[in-house]
């Protein structure tokens, strides 16, 4: 049975999905507003001085693959590295208060060589059926690319003349603007979302340039009825590419006749071989409250894709700002997702008169996931939010490792803030991984399932080998997009402990007796009634069992307790210690379990040659396994003890062997 684990503990661990995230510096570095990380350092991230892109809009930045700054926007402003517009950089030119209303939103995608594209949704259309008059806020934007180019302007990069607001579509969804994987290598799709339809628009971007949208409609459609308003989405993809997290607004100007605003938070599939979006499910829907700042909502998903995060949206209430939820998508069904539902921490608010709310969560390129905050009152605090973080989103909510206060005084103040999209990395890939498996001692076949060519360490290039000894191993798996190096170490476990319990023992009624067994990596311990651990107190007659078990097989000893009038002329003695300074089982001690006093005591330790290395008159003093202050040897060394207690007749005399263990 074992073995058979162990073959499958291997196949899983180089069956290694083909959507694993390339480990570049692409997303290495954040410019937001009021906020700037650098993740390169590797403990990070460091704190960086903010540059000054204004805060009405979805930022997006991006690195190249050492993780160099290249440039970065607000979807309107483009930045080069060195902190200033590009000559071309500046897209639409306008009244700020309007882009504050109707923010942009910006992706980068990598055209080849120094060429990027930059998708905008930027606001120059009005929306349908609106009354006269009405607001800015109303405006629906246009999708727009550029092409630039960080060859020009000394390497600081502009955009390439004749390539600088290129209209793809209007009448789109406010705030949605989405990047994904394609079917090919380098390929990806662009998606957006119709203002007035249930529709998605996937646009391929493939080496041949942008294609023609493929259209699918899933999710609900506040906006279809005709009604007068205006709403806005927000997506995130799964790191898998194989789900949408989707969150829906509309705001209605058809007071007092309609409700005003809905709200709509839903998981939808994505195929990342067609573009498709299908299968919507609402982990909530027609909440009738209104979210900060322009519609956009904090959510994430773990990098395994199998848990979301969100913040708990019940309602209209102050009470649920800044609580964070995970959802398990690891389930059967969306009323189990729901279910699921399980808060993981809170981020604290700043003072009595601020009034802290999350606004954006993003995955980093450290598998942690980042939390932002932002104020309504601002100008109040005097101080900002720092930042929260969730270290192990993989994990149950319980251990996923909630931290808050992680600040600077590199944090500017503002509100909000917003953290840039994610950049989608290039498929074509190099990823490795590593870890160790216990050797039982008998041949084990291993198969390299995940598909492409193979070469192990061997020079075999087969989809399998037989390993038949403890070692290093690793296979190289040559895909199209990429290839994979994983290197797995065998080694045999730490044996099994032998003689676990000392022989059948008598003791006092009404008294106690704590076995200690010494503390062996990767050993564990089970005793007869369900007990774990290496330390097991009796307390009644009978038989008492162990089981020590390790990776590749288990062994047993036992013993018999028997409960009666104390006569006093028996002795305690543990058969192993173990000196290893951990506080258990340091010292071997021979006990006198009666309370009689002791008025003579010898206790002598001999090492194989039976040359005495040890010698104490002093009941409480042990042996803690050295010889003239050196630590002696693991292995087997031989013991006698005298004892003469008051009213006790003869002196008590033992002798024997026990393991030193380190």
């Amino acid at each position: 049975m074992r073995q058979k684990w162990l073959i499958a503990a291997l196949y899983c661990i180089l069956l290694v999905p083909a959507f694993c995230r390339a480990q570049d510096g692409r997303n290495n570095i954040w410019y937001a507003p009021f906020v700037a990380l650098d993740f390169n350092a590797g403990a990070g991230p460091a704190f960086l001085s903010p540059a000054a892109i204004p805060s009405n809009g979805q930022p997006a930045s991006v690195c190249d693959a050492a993780g160099a700054l290249l440039f970065y926007t607000n979807g309107n402003i483009v930045y080069g590295r060195d902190h200033l517009p590009m000559p071309g950089g500046i897209l639409v030119n306008g009244d700020p208060v309007r882009f504050d209303h109707q923010p942009c939103s910006a992706v980068i995608l990598p055209k080849g060589g120094d060429q990027y594209y930059l998708f905008s949704l930027l606001p120059d259309s009005l929306a349908v059926n609106l009354p006269a008059g009405a607001a800015d806020t109303m405006i629906q934007p246009s999708l727009y690319y550029s092409v630039i180019d960080m060859s020009l302007n000394g390497g600081n990069g502009d955009i390439v003349p004749g390539s600088k607001k290129i209209l793809v579509k209007s009448g789109l969804m406010r705030c949605f603007l989405l990047a994904a994987p394609g079917p090919g290598c380098d390929d990806r799709w662009i998606a957006v979302h119709e203002a007035t339809t249930a529709a998605f628009l996937s646009y391929p971007v493939t080496a041949a340039g942008l294609g023609v949208p493929v259209h699918s409609v899933a999710g609900v459609d506040y906006l279809g009825d005709n009604r007068p308003g205006y709403g806005s989405y927000y997506g995130k993809l799964s790191p898998d590419a194989r789900k949408l997290a989707l969150f829906s607004l509309r705001n209605s100007i058809a007071m007092p006749f309609d409700p005003g605003s809905y709200a709509s938070l839903e998981l939808l599939d994505f195929d990342q071989a067609t573009g498709v979006f299908s299968n919507a499910a609402s982990l909530y829907e027609n909440l009738a409250f209104i979210p900060f700042m322009y519609g956009f909502f904090p959510m994430d998903f773990s990098p395994d894709s199998k848990k979301l995060y969100t913040v708990q949206r019940t309602d209209y209430d102050v009470a649920t700002w800044n609580k964070v939820v995970q959802y398990d998508l690891n389930v059967a069904s969306i009323a189990s997702i729901r279910a699921s539902e399980t808060l993981v921490g809170v981020v604290p608010p700043v003072g009595a008169i601020s009034s802290p709310f999350l606004t954006d969560m993003r995955l980093g390129p450290d598998d942690k996931l980042y939390l932002a905050a932002g104020d309504i009152f601002p100008l109040s605090t005097g101080s900002v939010i720092p930042l929260a973080r969730i270290n192990a989103p993989n994990a149950p909510a319980a251990a996923a490792g909630w931290e808050t206060g992680i600040g600077s005084p590199l944090i500017g103040e503002g509100f909000p803030m917003l953290f840039p999209v994610a950049n989608i990395d290039p498929q074509r890939q190099v990823t490795t991984a590593k870890t160790t498996l216990p050797w039982c001692g008998t041949p084990l076949p291993v198969t390299a399932s995940r598909s492409g060519s193979y070469l192990w360490n061997n020079g075999s290039n087969t989809a399998a080998i037989t390993v038949d000894a403890p070692g290093i191993y690793w296979v190289q798996i040559t895909e199209d997009c990429g290839s994979h190096t994983d290197t797995f170490n065998l080694e045999a476990p730490s044996p099994l402990p032998a003689n676990l319990l000392p022989g059948d023992t008598s003791l006092c009624r009404g008294q106690q007796w704590t076995i200690d067994l010494p503390i062996v990596p990767g050993v564990s311990y089970t005793w007869s009634d369900g007990a774990t651990g290496n330390r097991y107190t009796v307390k009644q007659s009978g038989w008492i069992r162990v089981f020590a078990q390790n990776a590749c097989g288990n062994s047993s000893d036992s013993l018999q307790v028997t409960y009666g009038a104390c006569t006093c002329d028996y002795l305690f003695i543990p058969n192993a210690f173990s000196p290893n300074a951990d506080g258990r089982n340091d010292v071997f001690l021979p006990r006198y379990p009666c309370s009689r006093p002791v008025h003579a005591y010898e206790l002598r330790i001999y090492n194989r040659w039976g040359q005495e290395i040890f010698i104490t008159h002093n009941p409480d003093q042990g042996w803690d396994g050295t010889m003239s202050g050196q630590k002696t040897e693991t292995g087997v060394y031989h013991y006698t003890v005298n004892i003469q207690a008051e009213g006790s007749g003869d002196a008590l005399f033992r002798k024997g062997q026990l393991t030193l263990l380190r």
